[in-house]
């Protein structure tokens, strides 16, 4: 048998925003007609459905390696992140990273073209709160810490237990359980997790809700960016619970949730 020579690293993150609702972002990204059209350079084979939140493929062509469309709801829309990582091959062009980029942008002006041309501009499944800090450590460091789901009891003050259910073939958690009391919410639950992260640390890392008892929704993400030595970290998280309560309050449960988790994380880390 003949091995086929690969060559060079590449490594692709790309987003963008389509105002239209994610179930028919997620519906586009999933048909196969359409990966014909975007990426002739490549032979996917999927490797996971995610359903609304997006696809992950293996890939074999030009590039060898992953691929993956994350697709997130953001206000009146989605945001739509791509990741290519793999290697060239040796018989494809030596730029054949950046023609892909291209490919995928125009392929993205098609499909914002065709969905906001339909008036798709409803509300996003939940409106979200938001916050950052600056953690004075690498992002490595503090994925480290995120990634450590047995000791959050330990320093994250609402969490009161957390049992890992399962991993992934990398050794991620996959799905994890919590107990929580945050005030105005408290329940056992469990979240479905994604690691989009780089070696260095940067990326992204989100969660599902999968379960729970009293919650309806507990969906967010934690953005890991270097700051010179030091991590910019964002977190984002939507909130909704099964009985009657006023936005005011769900939005404040959010605020205290994020604002603790993003306080309690920076004091872990930098100890």
């Amino acid at each position: 048998m003949t091995r086929r020579a690969r060559t060079g690293r590449v490594d692709i993150a790309d987003d963008a925003f389509i105002e239209a609702p994610p179930a028919q972002v997620a519906a586009a990204v999933a048909d196969p007609r359409n990966h014909a059209i975007w990426w002739p350079h490549l032979t996917l084979t999927r490797v996971r459905d995610r359903g609304v939140k997006g696809q992950r493929w293996v890939v074999d062509g030009q590039i060898v390696g992953s691929m993956e469309i994350w697709v997130e709801p953001y206000r009146d829309g989605t945001i739509v992140h791509h990741y290519v990582r793999g290697l060239r091959d040796a018989a494809a062009p030596r730029d054949v990273g950046l023609r892909h980029v291209l490919r995928w942008k125009a392929a993205v002006v098609r499909l914002k073209d065709t969905l906001e041309r339909r008036g798709c501009s409803l509300r996003s499944m939940a409106d979200r709160t938001e916050s950052s800090t600056s953690i004075d450590a690498p992002p490595g460091a503090v994925l480290d810490v995120i990634a450590d789901f047995d000791s959050y009891p330990e320093w994250a003050g609402e969490v009161k237990k957390v049992s890992v259910l399962s991993e992934d073939g990398d050794g991620w958690a996959d799905q994890v359980e919590f107990t929580l009391d945050a005030g105005a919410i408290k329940d056992t639950y469990v979240l479905d997790y994604d690691w989009d992260v780089r070696e260095d640390g940067t990326g992204v890392v989100s969660w599902s809700l999968v379960s729970a008892q009293v919650l309806k929704t507990m969906n967010g993400s934690y953005t890991l960016a270097a700051q010179g030595e030091g991590t910019l970290l964002t977190y984002r998280l939507s909130v909704d619970v099964k009985i009657p309560m006023l936005g005011m309050l769900k939005r404040k449960a959010e605020k205290v949730i994020v604002d603790t988790a993003l306080e309690e994380l920076k004091k872990r880390v930098e100890a």
